[in-house]
């Protein structure tokens, strides 16, 4: 996927299983299931962690 499909947002990980993680956008409030295979996430010990996903699957589920 080129990048500039894709965009990077800020969100606090409030639930993972093995598939997937709830997470809430600092940006909008909202609350969304996003599948791991779909994302990639930058977990560098912090509350707070940076993913990358598809700008459309973004806008669908609100959080940008």
């Amino acid at each position: 996927m080129p990048r500039s499909e894709l965009v990077d947002i800020e969100v606090n990980i409030k639930h993972r299983t093995d598939k997937a993680v709830l997470v809430e956008s600092l940006d909008t409030n909202a609350e969304a299931w996003l599948p791991l295979s779909l994302i990639e996430i930058d977990e560098s010990g912090r509350l707070l962690v940076d993913i990358t996903l598809p700008r459309s699957l973004a806008e669908e589920k609100g959080l940008i």
